[in-house]
């Protein structure tokens, strides 16, 4: 899955609040941290992005203030291991993990690293293997500047984004070790593609059409590329994540979408497309603010996760249903309150995301 704060080339996603408390008939979420809570003056982040279906295995990155600055890590973290680091590639520094496969074998993300000319340092699409060493996925014939956003369930298939030979981004594939495939476009010159399904056969992303406009699509492997639309009162759209079984899509629709993130975070809406129903709907703000990020997406769309702006221009993590509508989970000590929610398991037992108190990473389950 793909969130805009973990590449400099898109810009970040805000986060949300309203104490709407959850029915009484539904049990608040067992929430877990899963890193260390922070020491003194210490600055520190640590984003959790994906969860396995099990809920065993959790992928993310976390900066940490370092001599030299901030530097980002990928990590992985497992009930039995704890929050472990995931290596760079040779001479590399910098890493992220954006995703983790079903089964919890494989995480992939980004690492920095000597270009393929070797002329300089690039961003790599990269794969992690269960005994975490990184693997890199490769470029288009003549280009660079790869990151892999997306895996299938056995880590087989792989999605993510890199720059062509004339610089333009496009919306990338890698399948089984193959070299990246360069899925198309809506008729424009540039593509990022953010999100796969269980069997690497559907993946979702934003892609420019012909007149420049950023559009949600869905690329299915036996028919390619198509424009799912946008909201009404909107002309742009990006498609930020899949459910596992490809039935449904999220993300956010906009005024304007430059560099691959919306120019403007207080207009954004959020959407769910359906297979079912081949039509895209509003997940409505309902706590009184005026946009809000889906990042994740159930089965059958039965469940959504993300963030949102509340009447006070707070920010905090939403779980969505179409029966209950957008709900915050309130009940918690302030200590484990959620401010970001992606990464959810395929039937939404388990988020994974960032706790409001001190930036920590978490793990909810809501069973």
């Amino acid at each position: 899955m793909f969130t805009s704060t973990s590449f400099p080339a898109f810009t970040g996603c805000a986060l949300f609040l309203a104490f709407a408390v959850l029915p009484a008939a539904q049990a608040a979420p067992r929430v877990e941290r899963l890193d260390l809570p922070r020491t003194g003056g210490e600055a520190s982040l640590t984003q959790a992005q994906d969860v396995s279906d099990t809920g065993t295995v959790v992928a993310g990155y976390r900066f940490q203030l370092v001599e030299s600055g901030m530097r980002q890590t990928a990590f992985r973290w497992t009930a039995h291991d704890g929050l472990q680091s995931l290596p760079a590639l040779p001479g590399g520094g910098t890493t992220g993990a954006q995703a983790v496969s079903a089964d919890g074998s494989v995480i992939v993300g980004f690492s920095d690293g000597q270009d393929h000319s070797g002329r300089g340092f690039r961003s790599h699409a990269v794969r992690w293997n269960a005994r975490g060493a990184a693997h890199d996925l490769g470029a288009l014939a003549g280009g660079d500047d790869t990151a892999a956003t997306g895996v299938s369930s056995h880590g087989v298939v792989i999605v993510g984004y890199g720059k062509d030979h004339r610089g333009q981004r496009r919306a990338l594939l890698w399948r089984d070790g193959m070299p990246a495939m360069d899925l198309g476009t809506l008729g424009g010159l540039a593509a990022i593609a953010t999100d796969v399904s269980r069997d690497g056969d559907t993946a979702v992303g934003g892609a420019r059409d012909a007149s420049g406009r950023t559009r949600a699509f869905l690329w299915v492997r036996a028919h390619g590329m198509r424009d799912l639309g946008a909201l009404a009162d909107k002309d742009h759209a990006m498609a930020l994540a899949v459910s596992a079984s490809g039935d449904a899509v999220v993300g956010y629709c906009a005024e304007a979408i430059q560099e691959w993130g919306a120019s403007n975070m207080a207009e954004l809406k959020g959407f769910i497309w359906l297979r079912a129903t081949g039509s895209m709907r509003e997940i409505v703000n309902n706590l009184g603010g005026t946009w809000t990020q889906p990042l994740g997406v159930a089965d059958g769309g039965s469940v959504v996760v993300g963030v949102a702006q509340d009447a006070r221009g707070d920010t905090h993590a939403f779980r969505w249903t179409p029966t209950e509508g957008m709900r915050v989970e309130s009940t918690l000590p302030q200590a484990l309150r959620m401010q970001y929610a992606r990464g959810l398991s395929s039937d939404g037992r388990f988020s994974v995301g960032r706790l409001a108190h001190d930036n920590g990473a978490f793990r909810a389950d809501w069973r």
